[in-house]
């Protein structure tokens, strides 16, 4: 099964948002209770959330594409492209909105990297290096 790596599309936002209602929890401290984890997914990653995110001019999402039949066939996948996503990261071109943060760039241009996401079984495979690799590209 190949991968490729790309700036996601408006047709992307479904699979987006699916991708996310999997990987999210995974960078949730241990104590987050699973009805504060659902509640963020449903408020902040929902495919209308993603298509906002993807017509945001400030903001480029990436996306690491898994291609084969077995992709696919899976949640996230698509069968006309024959790939499902694995991974993604998001990254916002704006003045960061937390004054902390705000006081540490000091008022200079920075880039967010607000998200950076993949699947449990791409985890330790060197995918998201390539994502990483590209958003900073």
């Amino acid at each position: 099964m190949g991968t490729t790596i790309r700036q996601a599309a408006s047709e992307d936002a479904a699979a987006l948002a699916e991708l996310a209602s999997v990987t999210f929890a995974l960078a949730c401290p241990p104590g987050s209770a699973p009805e504060d984890i659902a509640a963020f997914i449903a408020t902040h990653l929902t495919a209308d959330s993603f298509a906002r995110y993807l017509g945001d001019p400030s903001r480029a999402v990436f996306v690491a594409e898994e291609h084969g039949p077995a992709a696919a066939a899976t949640p996230g996948g698509s069968a006309r492209r024959g790939a499902r996503l694995a991974g993604y990261t998001m990254l916002v071109d704006a003045p960061p909105s937390d004054a902390d943060v705000a006081a540490a760039v000091g008022g200079g241009a920075a880039v967010e990297l607000s998200k950076c996401y993949a699947r449990p079984h791409v985890h330790g495979t060197g995918l998201t290096a390539g994502l990483m690799a590209a958003s900073l590209a």
